[in-house]
């Protein structure tokens, strides 16, 4: 059963129980009357117990300072507040008369209980304080490296999606059809082709300048572009400081092979498309607009087009809820744009 608990009341519960035992001992060191130890033991440890429940209540209702000075003078000024309450109570309501085996007075006996319980109180708090920072710790760590991995498969979804046969097959025919007729076409295509296979064969990091994206989605709608045989035109869209901010890699991937698809599929005049990025003030918004109508989920289809789950759970790996990923259809445009902060 106790085993069953969540981590912090098997800790919580457990610690109390071993100081309760262990401070037995000083106890009859220090008061004259057994009894008096063993209805301290019985009671007051309970209500210490119960006390540091209402600390960590105040702790999670209204976060404390993380620099250490402000934090430690918040926790000792909370210690003393409890450490007061639990000697009031303890001496009012549960009636306890701890009388000294030294004789104090008193008043002396209620302050030297007061510094006694609110030093016992401020040591819990700073114990909850390090396991809570050690568990935080571990959980950006695992944070990253679920994200590290997520952006590792992503690299290697990406490299599958450029590089598959029916791409392969689809460009290689696009270069034979002009090779005769418009050989300049047919090595524009051609160059596009190398472009995009050495951007995927690349060993990039996690993050990638959006520049190095935009130049590679230009080569892969570019080869598209031959094929589509002037069915497909394309704008990209993008500042200096844009193209310099960093992106997860693969990030245009999903976004612009959505448009070819369900761009191809609902456009009457042929598909248009456009990339566009702008730096605002806190975030870095990308944008991937196509001609058409926004597709309802269908059999076979998932939700939302190609890849763009796994784009969303990336994006909530990689930056919470500090990045998302929406949808607007207005004017016989589909746009589907990321919002990312300006610092990854």
């Amino acid at each position: 059963m106790f085993a069953r608990l969540p981590s912090f009341w098997r800790l919580h519960l457990g610690g109390w129980a071993v100081f309760a035992l262990a401070a037995v001992p000083m106890k009859l060191l220090l008061f004259a009357s057994p009894t008096t130890v063993l209805w301290s033991t019985l009671l007051r440890e309970p209500l210490g117990c119960a006390l540091c429940l209402g600390l960590r209540e105040c702790f999670r209702r209204r976060p404390v300072p993380a620099a250490p000075g402000r934090r430690a003078l918040v926790v000792c000024g909370l210690a003393l507040l409890v450490g007061a309450l639990d000697t009031a109570l303890a001496g009012g309501v549960l009636g306890l008369r701890e009388a000294s085996a030294a004789g104090l007075s008193p008043t002396a006996e209620w302050l030297a209980q007061w510094c006694a319980r609110s030093l016992i109180f401020a040591g819990w708090s700073g114990l909850y304080f390090w396991l809570k920072d050690g568990l935080e710790a571990s959980a950006r760590e695992l944070r990253a490296a679920r994200a590290e991995a997520a952006a590792q498969a992503a690299e290697l979804a990406a490299l599958r999606a450029q590089v598959n046969p029916h791409f392969l097959f689809n460009a290689l025919n696009a270069v034979l059809a002009n090779l005769r007729d418009d050989p300049a076409r047919a090595e524009q295509v051609t160059l596009g082709l190398a472009e995009v296979l050495r951007h995927s064969l690349r060993v990039r990091e996690p993050l990638a300048p959006l520049g190095e994206e935009l130049a590679a989605m230009e080569n892969y709608l570019r080869v598209e572009e031959a094929r589509f045989e002037g069915q497909l035109r394309f704008r990209v869209e993008a500042d200096a400081d844009a193209r310099a901010a960093r992106v997860p890699t693969a990030l245009l991937l999903p976004l612009v092979e959505n448009a070819l698809e369900f761009g191809r599929e609902t456009s009457q005049d042929g598909l248009q498309i456009a990339l566009v990025a702008a730096v605002l003030p806190e975030h870095l918004r990308v944008e991937v607009a196509n001609t058409g109508h926004w597709l309802p989920p269908a059999a076979g289809r998932t939700e939302g087009g190609l890849g763009l789950d796994g784009l969303r759970r990336r994006l909530a790996l990689l930056f919470g809820a500090g990045a998302t990923l929406q949808m607007t259809e207005s004017d016989g445009w589909v746009r589907l744009a990321v919002t990312l902060p300006r610092s990854p």
